[in-house]
């Protein structure tokens, strides 16, 4: 989604239903430096998923590094 509103504490599990590899990181690309630990660090297959907990509150800007026109914001509570 474009974004989304969670709790403090929340797993969140990134997947794609296009037939093509996608990597979900931390702004800014190509760095993905605003929240390091938000970095599978290799593009996933359309088959893999890759969960991350946001434990702290805050606002989590991302995007695909595959093709970073897609992108969208987690606000933690």
């Amino acid at each position: 989604p474009l974004s989304i509103t969670v709790s403090k504490g929340t797993k969140i599990t990134f997947s794609t239903t296009r037939n093509e590899p996608y990597w979900p990181a931390s702004d800014p690309h190509p760095q993905h430096t605003l929240h390091p630990f938000f970095d599978p660090q290799r593009d996933l297959a359309p088959n893999e998923s890759c969960s991350l907990s946001f434990n702290d509150p805050g606002i989590y800007e991302y995007h695909d590094h595959v093709r970073s026109y897609f992108h969208g914001i987690i606000y933690v509570e």
